[in-house]
């Protein structure tokens, strides 16, 4: 008889009731995999896209579909230079989701996670992380002593995004809600702009660098913000029907990488970056989490723990 194990999937989509909590075979791993026990993972923005229907490359061909991004817990098999118990963090593909007991990944998808980081905090940290690491440097070029405005900087991405921006000595700039002021200027903001009462030309001065997190009008006005030369980089996509010939526009989507994540993992490790975790909840509460990011003001993660 096949070990089983434990889901969160989605048969159809919808609101957070198309969560189904369900059994299935647990995975086994091939050539070259790796078998993970999940000890906690973390809700993103793209889990309720996904289960709205909201994310074209996953249409209902692809049902039913497990969701989740994010993998923190230990090896359960030995190979590919992760031994068997070694404690591991990292992201799966969307093939393969960790609203889940167990996840089969590569080895490029996880690095080892040092003993001062809890499975709690790994849990939040590799989509969101990823995500800021890749728009900052890999993308958008950032260097020391540069000015960057994150759109969004209060969230899961965003705050990784200011935390790592202001360590590697560029000025931070961005845009949150009035309650995030103290908020963001503890994580090393220079300046937030609340767009609801603001100009976003209190910045004092153009951006080298816009990184976008939320999209729509604030993404389109942020245009006028980037310096000649600059560029604007967006996790969601470059406003519709806007070109311009002074500064680079750019959309991404994160990738996993090894290497990256273990960086991030000693720069938490040494306390220099800090995952802010706004709520936790249990793995019977999956439904529940989502719906915590999808209608509230996300500050930070929220984390799921299996135990």
């Amino acid at each position: 008889m096949p070990d089983n194990m434990h889901v969160w999937q989605i048969e159809s989509f919808g609101g957070s009731e198309a969560l189904r909590l369900v059994t299935i075979e647990r995975p086994v791993p091939g050539a070259g995999e790796i078998l993970v026990r999940i000890r906690a993972t973390s809700v993103n923005p793209i889990d309720y896209k996904i289960r709205g229907g909201h994310f074209p490359p996953i249409g209902e061909a692809q049902l039913p579909i497990v969701l989740g991004r994010d993998v923190a817990g230990e090896v359960v098999n030995d190979g590919q230079g992760f031994q068997h118990g070694a404690r591991v963090y990292g992201m799966p593909g969307f093939e393969r989701g960790s609203l889940a007991e167990y996840v089969v990944m590569k080895p490029e998808q996880l690095a080892l996670l040092p003993d001062g980081i809890d499975d709690a905090t790994a849990g939040a940290v590799p989509l969101a992380a990823l995500t800021a690491w890749q728009g900052l440097f890999d993308e958008g070029g950032l260097k020391a002593g540069e000015r960057v405005l994150i759109l969004g900087a209060p969230g899961g991405v965003g705050h990784f995004a200011v935390q790592f921006a202001k360590h590697f000595g560029a000025r931070v700039f961005a845009t949150g809600r009035a309650q995030d002021r103290g908020f963001l200027k503890d994580l090393g903001v220079e300046h937030m702009v609340d767009t609801e009462t603001q100009s976003l030309n209190e910045i004092g001065g153009p951006a080298d660098l816009v990184l976008d997190l939320v999209g729509g009008a604030a993404a389109r006005n942020s245009l006028s913000m980037v310096k000649p030369g600059g560029r604007f980089v967006s996790a969601l996509g470059v406003p519709d029907g806007v070109s311009s010939e002074h500064f680079s526009m750019a959309r991404f989507m994160a990738r996993a990488d090894s290497g990256q994540l273990a960086e991030i993992a000693g720069l938490i490790e040494a306390g220099a970056v800090k995952p802010v975790i706004q709520h936790r909840f249990g793995f019977a509460e999956a439904p529940a989490a989502q719906d915590a990011v999808q209608q509230g003001h996300s500050r930070g993660k929220t984390v799921i723990i299996l135990g």
